[in-house]
């Protein structure tokens, strides 16, 4: 700065009026350069400074609720699909699975495969499936469970237990067939 001042104020000729001259245009240099200097440097120190907290505190609230809303999912998916593995293998012991699993899918195939009237319009559709899938779980518990005791019965049982339904839909076989020829009587010719 001091080579500035020398250059301006000492150079030029000695009079007031060029002193006056050259201490505007030093005192202007000087200060629109201080200026400029102290206004680069306040802007960049308070645009640090709020570029910093703001974006902190964005970056700290968008990241705290992201992975909060992360988390919990994950977290909760996660626990609920461990948990239900886990807890199903205590719930039904071992030996039972595969009971378990059988009822399971005899009642989906019994569902899908039962024929059903078609329902009113005012009827209430998940009732009526709830009730239709847990007629289908009863139904596929007897079937399975029937089937399971028929183990325990030793095999010349099976053997009689088959003999008399085998003959029981003999006999109702005949039955039907006699009633359908007696049933023939009463109809009228088409002539």
């Amino acid at each position: 700065m001091k080579f500035l001042y020398d250059l301006i104020i000492w150079k030029f000729p000695k009079t007031d009026k060029d002193r006056l001259a050259a201490s505007l245009a030093y005192g202007l240099t000087i200060g629109l350069t201080a200026s400029l200097a102290a206004g680069f440097v306040a802007i960049l120190t308070i645009g640090l400074a709020y570029g910093l907290a703001a974006g902190f505190v964005a970056i700290l609230t968008i990241g705290l609720a992201a992975s909060l809303a992360y988390g919990l999912t994950a977290g909760i998916a996660f626990g609920l699909l461990a948990g239900l593995a886990y807890g199903s293998t205590r719930l039904v012991p071992s030996e039972y699975l595969p009971f378990a699993i059988g009822i399971i899918l005899l009642a989906e195939a019994i569902f899908w495969l039962r024929k059903e009237p078609m329902l009113q319009k005012k009827a209430n559709k998940f009732t009526h499936t709830v009730w239709m899938k847990f007629l289908a779980v009863v139904d596929s518990a007897l079937i399975v469970l029937n089937l399971n005791n028929m183990r325990y019965l030793p095999f010349d049982e099976l053997q009689k237990w088959f003999g008399y339904i085998g003959i029981a839909a003999i006999g109702l076989g005949i039955l039907y067939g006699w009633i359908w020829l007696n049933s023939r009587k009463y109809e009228v010719s088409k002539k």
